[in-house]
């Protein structure tokens, strides 16, 4: 997420103060970036594959325990609770 909201204030301080992005490095044909959209690219993957590093872990523990439920995620305990009221 620090990643993310680092290029983020990046390209929005560029945008403030130049009115517009530089983007300054060129890889081959592919693509033109600065350093802010390269970790907003990161910080993106990261967080993509750490949800799924979980999803698997929460699936495994699952299958291995058919009896016991499922580790709770954080914060679905609130949502039953108001569900209750």
């Amino acid at each position: 997420m620090g990643l993310q909201l680092g290029g983020a204030v990046g390209n929005l301080i560029d945008r403030l103060t130049l009115g517009h992005v530089t983007d300054y490095v060129s890889v081959l044909n592919f693509a033109v970036f600065n350093v802010a959209d390269a970790c907003i690219t990161i910080g993106v993957g990261i967080l993509i594959l750490g949800i799924w590093i979980e999803d698997r872990k929460v699936k495994r523990a699952a299958s291995s325990s058919s009896t016991e439920p499922p580790p709770e995620v954080e914060g679905e305990g609130l949502i039953e609770e108001r569900r209750g009221e």
